[in-house]
């Protein structure tokens, strides 16, 4: 059984003046707070969202051009745990919103519809909210488009590439996503499905399925995957899989 949320930055102009992902003004910026902990004074990514990335200890070295995929250890709430432990006799389910980078309100998802009542769902849609407030900031975007869903099959677990610019999973329980763990090898890879598929670079991933060394994402930790939309990233995605699974396997991520 796997549960997920998945986090999209939309494609459109930020409101507020926040600076766009990739631009060099939101590259001096993260460098700065990579530099010397904080954001230039002039940055005009809003302080709420400065003061919530800075105390989560973002990854934000997912920015720099060597870079195409970041993890951090971040403790998954205590009532959050409990809740993603007893989905056994939930029903496979699927809802979507888009929220705001300021003020998220993640009970528009609309998990009270599937979810059982109490404690444990509240503290799911608080922990979605600062993982939205994070990520936007990171992302450089006014709006998070998120999905959370319940499936007991298996999705995308042939390697592949996303062809958006940033994606975040956070896996509350059971296995996580899988990537290459030889960049050289994923950069190889990337590139060759830089084109689509063909019965050649469908050959290469069979290969590469059966023989690579494989990392997979922990329990609770939040991983950053940057795909080929990112700016001046095509042909370098991170290549990854979803894992297989399994009746009785629980899992609940945070994505792009």
């Amino acid at each position: 059984m796997h549960s997920t949320l998945v986090c999209q930055k939309l494609h459109s102009t930020p409101a507020g003046g926040a600076f766009l992902a990739g631009s060099r003004s939101h590259k001096y910026a993260i460098k700065q707070k990579m530099l010397h902990g904080s954001y230039p004074a002039n940055t005009q990514c809003p302080s709420t969202l400065q003061r919530t990335s800075k105390a989560a200890g973002f990854p934000l070295d997912i920015l720099l051009p060597s870079v195409n995929i970041a993890t951090l250890d971040r403790p998954i709430p205590t009532l959050v745990s409990a809740l993603a432990a007893s989905l056994d006799s939930v029903l496979d389910f699927s809802c979507s919103a888009v929220l705001p980078a300021q003020a998220p309100d993640a009970s528009v998802l609309g998990l009270k519809e599937h979810l059982p009542q109490g404690e444990g769902r509240r503290a799911m849609e608080e922990d979605v909210n600062a993982l939205v407030e994070d990520f936007a900031c990171i992302a450089g975007c006014s709006e998070v488009k998120c999905q959370v869903f319940l499936t007991r099959t298996s999705m995308c677990s042939r390697l592949h590439v996303d062809h958006i610019s940033l994606r975040l999973l956070r896996t509350y329980t059971g296995p996580g996503t899988e990537w290459l763990r030889d960049p050289l090898l994923s950069r190889v890879m990337s590139s060759a499905l830089r084109w689509g598929g063909n019965p050649l670079t469908d050959a290469l991933k069979v290969r590469i399925a059966k023989t690579a060394e494989f990392r997979q994402a922990r329990v609770g930790e939040v991983v950053i995957l940057k795909g080929s939309a990112f700016p001046g990233n095509e042909g370098n995605a991170i290549v990854h899989r979803s894992p297989e699974v399994c009746d009785g396997v629980h899992n609940c991520v945070h994505t792009r």
